[in-house]
């Protein structure tokens, strides 16, 4: 779409599961083409993609902080907003890895 910044290191996803539906107005559905940018920070109730170990594809979720230890490293949880399917509770960035924030989502009619 062309409200996409242009130029940058965006790329886009497509949905491949129903874990992202729900009625919150930031819900992903399935074979959407959700769009992310590994340049744009992060935060609490921001939707990210990452590569969670112990899962065969990286997951697209909601990430919420929920600590920093003494070194800065947060800790985290990245929820489905889709109750059906798992969410990530007590994550580390030592172990897991953000790759992006979502920065919008296409739907095709």
């Amino acid at each position: 779409p062309s409200t996409l910044e242009v130029g940058k290191r965006v790329f886009s996803v497509e949905v491949y599961d129903k874990s992202m539906e729900s009625t919150d107005r930031n819900s992903l559905l399935l074979g959407e083409k959700a769009f992310f940018n590994p340049d744009k920070k992060y935060s609490s109730g921001d939707i990210v993609i990452a590569v969670v170990p112990g899962y065969a594809k990286a997951l697209i979720r909601k990430y919420r902080q929920t600590a920093v230890d003494a070194e800065g490293n947060p800790s985290f949880d990245l929820i489905a907003l889709n109750p059906d399917f798992d969410s990530v509770l007590s994550a580390q960035s030592r172990s897991v890895v953000i790759v992006a924030r979502a920065i919008g989502a296409y739907r095709s009619l």
